[in-house]
């Protein structure tokens, strides 16, 4: 559920998906945005790179959350 929902999940396990999906959208968008300011080669890089690795911390939030007790 991290990796689909985001960091809308990450902070409140109640909001709906579909507030996680549009923040999750508009935060490619904005990283894809940034990313046409660089070379081809280096955009391209920076895209996977940062994509991958923000799925990555949400999911290992996702993983670590439900160890934790509210």
């Amino acid at each position: 559920r991290a990796t689909s929902r985001g960091a809308v999940w990450t902070f409140n396990n109640d909001a709906p998906p579909m507030v996680g999906w549009i923040a999750m959208v508009l935060f490619f968008g904005l990283l894809g945005g940034f990313c046409t300011r660089l070379p081809r080669f280096w955009g391209v890089l920076a895209y996977l790179g940062v994509g991958l690795a923000a799925i990555a911390i949400f999911a290992g939030f996702g993983y670590v959350l439900q160890f934790i007790v509210y």
